[in-house]
């Protein structure tokens, strides 16, 4: 028996222009490509296209995060029938991976939902040949992107064997411009004077640097380690000294192995230690 096609959803509203706009971080906006560019760019095709009423969606994340709040969001919309079309500046800003592309295609087809990307034409028309385009296009934005990503992993390499420091969590003992930069607002200091205050004391954005307060500290627990190595007598030692962590609460066996085996103290870099999968999650 042949299956009777599902009605179209009626809408209260008219259907809408979804605008998706995303950027890795915030500090993206340095290279042209910030939201509200894209935003300005979208929407002056949007209204060429003759949409009265668009909708933005915004992420800050990786490109390779499946879960992106915004994106996740404007798909539950598309299955509502509500949203007319969908568009994106560039086709990596929406889209992860080829199979990502023509999952959410389906989804947008089934809907009837127009997919617009204005640096990429083709994907405004409609057949078999603008779904291979379509599709090739995806592959190279997903090359692209496995380019970048094994660019920057060599650069960060390569940084780690100068001895210049690859940025994450200051190390017990040390500190560094952001964090110098981040304390100083945090205690009430203006932008200007947080950055001066940074600049002063760490020149170089890409270094550490000995921490004053904690430096006397970290060299007293080395002397006691290399001792001996007993991290739970450590513990106990430390607190019998009244010697506490960053954050002024008591050490743990688990934080001073943490400190005591980070290469750092010794004056060496490491970098790679932790490595993600293919959806930016940590692997254990």
């Amino acid at each position: 028996m042949a299956k009777t096609p599902s009605k179209p959803i009626r809408q209260s509203q008219p259907r809408y222009a979804a605008l998706y706009i995303r950027v890795s971080t915030r500090r993206q906006g340095d290279d042209g490509d910030s939201l509200q560019h894209q935003e300005k760019t979208l929407r002056k095709k949007a209204c060429a296209d003759g949409h009265r009423r668009v909708v933005v969606f915004q992420d800050v994340a990786s490109g390779k995060d499946d879960q992106r709040a915004e994106w996740l969001r404007l798909i539950e919309q598309i299955k509502t029938g509500s949203v007319a079309a969908v568009y994106v500046t560039k086709l990596d800003r929406a889209m992860r991976s080829v199979s990502h592309f023509l999952q959410s295609q389906e989804v947008m087809r089934e809907h009837g939902t127009a997919f617009i990307c204005p640096s990429f034409p083709f994907t405004e028309t409609k057949g078999a040949f603008a779904k291979v385009f379509s599709t090739m296009l995806a592959a190279l934005a997903e090359f692209e992107r496995e380019l970048i990503r094994e660019r920057v992993v060599a650069v960060m390499d390569h940084r780690a064997e100068e001895g210049m420091w690859n940025g994450g969590v200051v190390p017990f003992g040390y500190t560094s411009w952001g964090r110098c930069h981040k304390e100083s607002l945090e205690s009430g200091k203006t932008e200007p004077q947080a950055v001066g205050h940074a600049d002063k004391h760490c020149k170089d954005q890409k270094q550490l640097y000995l921490d004053r307060s904690e430096a006397a500290d970290l060299r007293a627990l080395m002397l006691r380690y290399d001792a001996n190595p007993n991290l739970n007598q450590l513990r106990a030692w430390a607190e019998s000294k009244g010697i506490k962590t960053r954050k002024g609460t008591k050490w743990s066996p688990t934080s001073l192995r943490r400190v005591m085996t980070n290469p750092v103290i010794v004056g060496q870099i490491e970098y790679g230690k932790r490595r993600t999968n293919e959806k930016g999650k940590l692997k254990k």
